[in-house]
């Protein structure tokens, strides 16, 4: 089937229960399912415009009977969607905009890569103790704020693509 409709710029996909959601660069988040468009005017939305008032929901993914997402250029990027419509948002301890650009699941672990351009580093957020912990340049756990990628392997370990090489962490 082909998938046609004015939502596009795609960042990302995830099955949550029976329906399919689309994350956008630019639209926010979209119900394949009931054909719904989610942004920052829906009902409870918790989602935060760029001041172009595009809505960059730069990831997503099921976990934990919730729809996690992270919406680039907000001072609370971590949010969770559910489909009796209620959000959550996730304090990660920063006082300023941020602009995560990726994040990775491992156990109860949130490993959110930042936009390399607007300060870039890694923070990591503990789904069950809500502490954060920030991995950059300045406190000697990256050898680069400059990351490009990140990945768990089967075992749990993660990977860490930076500018300067590949930095590894065990589970």
């Amino acid at each position: 089937m082909l998938f046609r409709s004015n939502f596009d710029n795609i960042s990302s996909v995830a099955n949550y229960g029976n329906d399919i959601y689309y994350s956008s660069y630019s639209k926010g988040l979209y119900n394949y399912s009931t054909g719904e468009i989610i942004n920052h005017l829906s009902e409870n939305s918790l989602l935060v415009p760029l001041p172009n008032d595009e809505v960059n929901i730069s990831d997503i993914f099921f976990y934990n009977n919730k729809l996690w997402m992270i919406n680039y250029g907000s001072k609370t990027p971590l949010l969770t969607y559910e489909k009796d419509n209620s959000w959550s948002y996730y304090e990660l301890k920063n006082n300023k905009v941020i602009y995560p650009i990726k994040f990775k699941f491992n156990k109860n672990f949130i490993w959110i890569l930042l936009e390399k351009n607007k300060g870039g580093g890694i923070i990591i957020y503990d789904i069950e103790t809500n502490q954060v912990y920030n991995l950059s340049k300045e406190n000697g756990k990256l050898n680069t704020n400059n990351v490009n990628d990140i990945d768990v392997d089967n075992l749990g370990n993660v990977w860490i693509a930076t500018d300067e090489g590949l930095i590894y962490y065990s589970s």
